[in-house]
């Protein structure tokens, strides 16, 4: 039964190469018929067509085009004449700003009031030295108590016990240091 099989493969394979050989050569016979005899005349490729945009730019220059001429026809040329360039008319220039007056001191302030103000002498400056002074002593009289209660509370943090402090730190680290996600594996041994 083997041999059987392999004949009928092998068959399979030479119908199979006849049939394959004769549509390839009407196959070649057909390309040959459709071609002409005269070489093909290169025509002009057609432009892509135009966008909406471009469309609409080329209308305007047609449209820009018919103004001038009128315009032309109006001024008294003849519509056979060359078009010419518009002159560029040069940009407005800008006023120069007004000068400065000069501002001199008088008797007068330079606000134009009366300078009849009288310059601090050294007795307001030893009044002014004075009062800063008491000012001073006033604010560390207010800060007294204000510092002893820190100090009272720091001895009291002191006394406390090892595991709240410790609970403390842990706290404190968990918010102040980096995320879980980015600590180094070993760190946590």
């Amino acid at each position: 039964m083997p041999l059987v099989r392999e004949a009928a493969s092998f068959e399979g394979l030479i119908v199979f190469g006849v049939i394959y050989f004769i549509l390839t050569m009407l196959q070649k016979a057909g390309k040959g018929a459709s071609r002409p005899s005269s070489p093909p005349t290169r025509s002009r490729p057609e432009p892509p067509p135009r966008t909406a945009t471009q469309q609409e730019g080329f209308s305007l220059g047609g449209v820009l085009r018919e103004i001038e001429r009128v315009k032309r026809q109006q001024a008294g040329e003849s519509a056979d004449a060359v078009p010419r360039r518009p002159v560029s008319v040069a940009p407005a220039r800008r006023p120069l700003p007004p000068k400065r007056v000069e501002v001199t001191q008088d008797a007068r302030g330079p606000l134009g009031r009366p300078g009849d103000v009288e310059l601090p002498s050294s007795d307001a400056e030893d009044e002014a030295t004075a009062l800063d002074e008491l000012r001073v002593r006033v604010a560390a009289k207010k800060a007294a108590p204000v510092e002893a209660q820190r100090d009272a509370e720091a001895a009291g943090a002191a006394g406390r016990s090892a595991t709240a402090r410790l609970r403390d730190a842990v706290v404190w680290r968990e918010i102040l240091g980096p995320p879980v996600g980015l600590r180094d594996p070993e760190s946590f041994l």
